[in-house]
């Protein structure tokens, strides 16, 4: 077996090594500015969404705290959106209703997370209220 060999008889494997590496390149390729206290990062694609990430030098865990949160109720805001978009018509309006409000809840936490305080005596707490916020919804999805 060559590393030309086909794997459909059109691309050849090693074709498709390289797109793949072409592919994480441009990913990883995006310049993201750090954020530090709920600053926004943006990139040179000009992204509508905004990441928060922490310095890649940072060793602080709150600054760290704060990107994770950021990053995990933006995730299970829309989540739980995309839960309420598949449950369409009369019959599910209850769930409908139910993954509505933990998509509110995500929002409210998120928006907290970008304006509170992260310090070494607050950041453990913050991150446990988010757990605790999580642990319904998982329980919903189940």
């Amino acid at each position: 077996m060559s590393k030309d060999d086909t794997c459909n008889g059109n691309v050849s494997r090693r074709a498709m090594v390289k797109f793949g590496a072409m592919g994480l390149i441009a990913v990883w390729s995006q310049r993201a500015t750090p954020a530090v206290a709920a600053q926004q990062a943006t990139n040179d694609a000009g992204t509508s969404k905004p990441m928060f990430l922490a310095p890649d030098d940072a060793t602080d865990a709150a600054v760290h705290s704060r990107a994770e949160n950021l990053f995990w109720c933006d995730v299970m805001m829309e989540h739980a959106g995309f839960f309420a978009t598949l449950m369409p018509g009369a019959a599910l309006a209850a769930e409908r209703a139910q993954a509505e409000a933990f998509q509110r809840t995500f929002q409210t936490q998120y928006d907290r997370a970008k304006t509170a305080t992260f310090d070494r005596t607050s950041y453990a707490a913050f991150n446990r209220s988010t757990v605790e916020l999580m642990k319904p919804f998982i329980e919903y999805k189940l």
